[in-house]
């Protein structure tokens, strides 16, 4: 909502607590119009060429015709479309489940139980494969270096990830309430009943090869641990240890045997999914609560608080950091920067990083954040000092990932059409949770400009 004062026509949003300020939005649009913002007293065309702005920032908000971005309109952001794919399934009555991505490929689940994997680094088509019955209700995948694991019903399938072939369907003991969590050998899986149990993906491939458990080994389930509560969001695993958050408020720390580490008793519930952090060799969990707080938690034998900030608004979309930097993402539609170490909001001159109308982080830079707003725009946000940079229409792309691993923006629309953007003369991609994995390119040797001359002349 805009609000004039007096002769001075500064914008003001809800947002800001009642402060003064140009939103950033029409401090944007007003850049690209070539009008000033802050002339006081302004004259009459002025202010009418202000109240036409305000109206098409408010009611029209795109100032770009379609929802398509073209080649143009991101160059000028500073971005390439780097390949487009269309994942396998029937767009006269199926749609994207799912989409989600690790850094080798992405995945693409449709309604149907079709699950499609791309290269993404260069969009090829790796394999598609059906998981499941027709329509059977699926959780998103999840994988490590090498495996793939996807929950269809009350099956759990497991597939090489690079190649699509079955390694294992087994029939879970009871109805799964979240996506499973996984690590180099085994994945866990919540269940309806309160309990959560540990799977060895060894064991299910040779169950799956051989018709019989392997010899020493009397049952599929490797654990079972019983909390009694019902969790609500997918366990993070970490290096030595799996964490699990419930509806009560709850977070549990378990061995990779399954016995209990240590147990937080938060006074308000999880309200966002765990995010696991390793800096400096050393590992945290970063939440919210449902009473607007977050929570730096170290990992250790007996976990620590490293710290506690009041964000004064619900907290409900996952929470991403990188490098030193969590962005945290609140109902109320704005997104703050914090600082890892710490645990205060980032300054920018005489305020807090923040900027406002964002709905989700599609991906980070090493000097750029590309968010969603409100208005199902890619917003190109200045990393540094959160200047808003520009804003391209992406609204025909319904599905964007939150890319937590990478530095590449990946969307796809409703039918399956997918599209990966990079900032343009971008090398590969960055690994920002895993370096180890970073693909190492080969140096090439220099030709000495001596030898040259003489092949020219031998020539």
């Amino acid at each position: 909502m805009a609000i004039f004062a007096s002769e001075r026509y500064s914008v003001m949003k809800s947002v800001y607590g009642g402060q003064s300020c140009v939103h950033p939005y029409i401090e944007f649009a007003a850049s690209r119009l070539n009008l000033p913002i802050g002339v006081e007293p302004m004259i009459m065309p002025q202010r009418i060429r202000y109240v036409a702005l305000v109206f098409v920032c408010t009611l029209l908000p795109s100032l770009a015709t379609g929802s398509e971005p073209t080649p143009q309109r991101l160059s000028e952001a500073g971005l390439e479309i780097r390949w487009n794919a269309q994942a396998v399934l029937n767009i006269n009555r199926d749609q994207v489940q799912h989409f989600s991505n690790d850094e080798e490929l992405v995945y693409v689940q449709s309604s149907a139980g079709v699950l499609t994997a791309f290269n993404a680094e260069n969009g090829r088509k790796m394999w598609s494969n059906q998981l499941g019955l027709n329509d059977a209700h699926s959780m998103g995948v999840a994988s490590n270096k090498d495996t793939a694991v996807v929950i269809a019903g009350l099956y759990a399938f497991g597939v090489n990830k690079f190649t699509g072939d079955e390694l294992f369907k087994y029939r879970l003991p009871n109805q799964p309430v979240t996506s499973p969590g996984i690590d180099a050998s085994s994945f866990f899986v919540p269940m309806i009943d309160g309990s959560m149990g540990a799977f060895s993906i060894q064991t299910l491939s040779h169950l799956e090869r051989y018709g019989k458990l392997p010899p020493g080994v009397v049952r599929a389930t490797a654990w079972r641990f019983v909390s009694g509560e019902l969790s609500r969001f997918s366990p993070v695993v970490a290096s030595d240890q799996i964490s699990l958050c419930t509806e009560a408020g709850n977070i549990h720390a378990l061995d990779n045997a399954g016995k209990s580490l240590y147990e937080l008793l938060m006074r308000s519930a999880v309200s966002a999914p765990l995010f696991h952090v390793t800096r400096d060799n050393e590992e945290m969990l970063l939440a919210a609560t449902a009473d607007n707080r977050l929570f730096c938690i170290r990992l250790a034998k007996g976990a620590e608080i490293k710290w506690t900030y009041p964000m004064g608004e619900a907290i409900t979309q996952p929470l991403l950091c990188f490098g030193d930097d969590i962005y945290v993402i609140t109902d109320g539609g704005g997104m703050t920067s914090m600082s890892l170490k710490q645990g205060l909001p980032h300054r920018t001159g005489s305020k807090d990083w923040f900027v406002p109308s964002i709905r989700s982080v599609a991906a980070v830079t090493e000097h750029r954040v590309y968010a969603i707003d409100i208005t199902d725009h890619l917003t190109v946000i200045d990393r540094k000092d959160g200047r808003l940079i520009d804003r391209i229409p992406v609204a025909d792309y319904v599905h964007k990932i939150r890319n937590s691993v990478t530095d590449r923006i990946y969307m796809s629309t409703a039918s399956g059409s997918i599209i990966c953007f990079a900032e343009s003369g971008s090398g590969f991609a960055r690994y920002h949770q895993n370096p180890d994995r970073q693909p190492v390119m080969p140096a090439i040797p220099e030709k000495d400009p001596a030898e040259s001359e003489t092949g020219t002349e031998n020539q």
